[in-house]
Parts: C-alpha cells; structure tokens; sequence
C-alpha cells in the first residue's frame, strides 16, 4: 500500500475518500468536555493508525478494517474522558475564555486575583456580577437544564444528577453541554 510506504499522494487520496466516514463515525459520539472537533481529531488519528497497521492478507478490506480503527479510537477517547480522575478537567470552564462581567472586558484568567486579596469593593462586585450572570442563564434555561445545573453546582456527579432527575447520563451529558452553550451566549450578552 502506497499510503503506508509515506506517499503524500496516496495519503491524500485516502484521506479524501474516507473523511465523510470519519465525520459520519465521528457524529455518533460525544466526548465530555470538548468540542466535536476533537470527536473528529481522535477518528483522523484512528485512521491514520488504520493506514499504518493495514495489511491485506490479515484484514481483508482496507474499509472495514478503517472504520474499526476510526471507531476503537473515537471510543477509547470517550472511555478516557469520562473517567472519574479526569471528571474534574471534563467539566471545567476554560480560563482562556472571553468574559464580561460589568466591569471588566477580556478574559476570564485576568480577573483571578494575583498574590494580593480583592479588596471588598471589587469582591462585592464580583459576587454580583457572577449572581447576575447566573440569574440571567436561570432564565435561558429548561427545567430540567435548571435542575441539572443547580445540582452541578453543588458538586454533584454525573450519576448522582442521573438518579436525582431520573433520567439516563447521556441525556445528562446533553444538558450539560447546552448549558454550556448557553452560558457562552449570556456571558457575550452582558
């Protein structure tokens, strides 16, 4: 297989005819804590080991065997960030993030004290700029997008907030993920 041997053109040729694969292998997952792309990312990185491991008397088509490693890298990606020692890094909120608070335009890590404690103005307005913020979210929200949220706050897990509000963790996960987007969208609108 030329492909393998490092021909640009081989790998371009391949890489063209399968990416509707990728995407489409790519579309039935959700990785906790990143964005779709890097669903995408993990199923180029699975088939790129497809093009390095592929040998015709062992696996047959080059199809098939493709698409199993697209999907065995998408899911081990999932299986890795839905580990509870990375549940901590899977739900955070980026610092690198553009934020408004009111009083400040920029991102999110400038507002974090330095060495010095705020001074009680500034953790007074603070504290109210981060209650506007929730109360506005609140009201963008779904019932069960308020319930989820309220019980992340407070430190609940994926499965304590599944058995609370009764409903499966994928649908959890779906909630939280719009909550996201929706928090992303107020904070432009303040």
């Amino acid at each position: 297989m030329q492909a393998k041997s490092g021909k640009e053109d081989a790998v371009v040729q391949l890489m063209t005819r399968y990416a509707s694969l990728i995407k489409a292998t790519a579309g039935r997952y959700f990785l906790p804590g990143a964005e779709h792309d890097d669903v995408i990312q993990e199923g180029w990185i699975g088939f790129w080991s497809a093009i390095q491991h592929f040998d015709n008397r062992r696996h047959g088509y080059f199809a098939g065997f493709a698409k199993l490693c697209v999907s065995r890298q998408i899911v081990s990606a999932v299986v890795r960030a839905t580990r509870a020692k990375h549940q901590i890094l899977n739900s955070a909120w980026s610092l690198d993030q553009p934020g408004r608070d009111g009083t400040h335009d920029g991102f999110w890590m400038d507002m974090l004290p330095g060495n010095h404690e705020p001074s009680p103005e500034i953790f007074i307005a603070d504290r109210e700029a981060s209650l506007q913020l929730i109360h506005k979210l609140k009201c963008e929200l779904t019932p069960l997008e308020r319930k989820v949220f309220e019980a992340r706050r407070h430190g609940k897990s994926y499965e304590e907030i599944s058995r609370t509000v009764n409903r499966p963790r994928k649908t959890i996960d779906n909630a939280l993920q719009r909550i996201r987007r929706k928090l992303k969208k107020t904070r432009q609108d303040i």
